[in-house]
């Protein structure tokens, strides 16, 4: 009877252990690039990206674009941007998200900042918040070793800070900090790319240049030029339609980056006015209406012989071209 009783006992606490480390690694979530995690009742949770870049900046350049810049040379910024979906009744603020930070071999690197993407894309907002029930795409910003690029990389997510003397990084995904863009789509010229209610762009060509001009200049003109003689242009040409049904300013349409030789260098939308006279930031489309913009980076002229990816941004999606 006393053997049978041990048994009985051995077996139930077997059964237990076994149920606490079932539990302990139910609490682990595991998420991946492009899929929605439901947090709780709080979130609805998509990584979208991961940027590395020793700048960031709105995707969208805007007409003052305004971002951060690291100040040590051996230091780069590892930006996570996610869909965010509040399911509370309340509004959330970035910080009130959650935890953050990645991991790489035995090193940890804790968050940076917090920002909501605002303003059409065209603001990146520390201070920003999600209201209830809304989506909003939030960049989750960490300072990063530059010799930690090339490594395998972690990120985790503590859901509970608010409630937990200690966060518990229980959400975790994998990520890519090798390329600049980690996620993008193939950029062809004259394919076009729609952004439901927005507009459809067409990509026709990239080059450098020393300027660009309009078509059809008077004895006045407006034009861009690269910034000094040591510097060339990056120019993308695009052919934009409005379909945001409303009069929108050109540079609201899409955003272009540009990499030469593992440098980043943040680019800015303009356009031709109606008539092809000037060449200008301020332009702005008519409902329906058409128009030539550009999208220009000024880098130093070396990188015309250097191997050059361009990165055109339109509706949350990062298209790549390769320029040699």
């Amino acid at each position: 009877m006393r053997d049978r009783l041990k048994r009985i006992w051995i077996l139930l606490l077997i059964l237990c252990g076994a149920a606490i480390l079932w539990s302990c690694a139910e609490q682990e979530v595991s998420m991946s690039m492009g899929e929605k995690t439901v947090v709780e009742d709080s979130f609805e949770f998509t990584p979208k990206n991961v940027l590395v870049s020793d700048q960031i900046y709105p995707p969208v350049s805007g007409s003052f674009p305004m971002g951060w810049e690291v100040e040590d040379d051996s230091k780069t910024y590892v930006a996570l941007t996610a869909e965010v979906k509040n399911l509370t009744e309340t509004s959330v603020s970035a910080d009130q998200i959650c935890d953050f930070h990645l991991l790489s071999g035995e090193t940890t690197y804790d968050s940076t900042m917090t920002a909501v993407l605002e303003d059409g894309e065209t603001n990146l907002n520390s201070g920003g918040s999600i209201p209830s029930g809304e989506t909003r795409t939030v960049y989750f910003i960490v300072e990063y070793d530059k010799d930690a690029v090339s490594k395998e990389t972690a990120a985790e997510f503590a859901f509970n800070q608010q409630n937990e003397d200690e966060p518990v990084f229980n959400y975790k995904l994998t990520v890519n900090t090798t390329e600049p863009v980690a996620v993008t789509k193939e950029l062809k010229f004259d394919e076009k790319i729609t952004v439901d209610g927005l507009c459809e762009l067409t990509p026709k060509s990239a080059k450098f240049a020393d300027k660009i001009e309009p078509a059809n200049p008077g004895y006045y003109y407006n034009y861009y030029k690269a910034q000094s003689a040591d510097d060339r242009l990056l120019v993308l040409t695009i052919n934009v339609t409005n379909l945001s049904g409303e009069e929108k300013d050109a540079y609201l349409f899409c955003g272009m980056n540009a990499v030469s030789a593992d440098k980043v260098y943040v680019g800015g939308v303009v356009a031709d006015d109606e008539d092809r006279a000037n060449i200008t930031q301020y332009e702005t489309i008519e409902k329906n209406g058409q128009r030539t913009i550009y999208g220009i980076a000024n880098m130093p002229k070396e990188a015309e012989n250097q191997t050059c990816d361009i990165y055109l941004y339109a509706g949350g999606e990062y298209y790549r071209y390769t320029l040699k």
